[in-house]
């Protein structure tokens, strides 16, 4: 059996064989080690490359956003928008 994680990543990987121009992401990083976070960044950052598509992630991991996003829209208190930028 596989471990949580690795079914994240091997979850992550049958998704993109998908070729899917819009990914959906929540929380993708939640109880990954930091070894994975970067295995699911550059995975991600990858496909991006090679197939231009466009990411819509919602996590609070500030990190990976800003490693992965090109745009970011920061909530806070209630839903009001605090932070707006452009990460590259």
């Amino acid at each position: 059996m596989f471990f949580d994680i690795q079914q994240q990543l091997i979850a992550c990987i049958m998704m993109l064989l998908s070729n899917p121009d819009l990914i959906l992401l929540d929380e993708p990083t939640a109880a990954l080690s930091p070894h994975a976070i970067v295995l699911m960044t550059r995975l991600l950052l990858e496909y991006h490359v090679k197939n231009n598509c466009t990411m819509l992630c919602v996590t609070h991991d500030m990190e990976f956003s800003e490693a992965l996003a090109t745009l970011t829209h920061e909530l806070q208190d209630k839903g009001a928008l605090v932070v707006r930028g452009n990460c590259i």
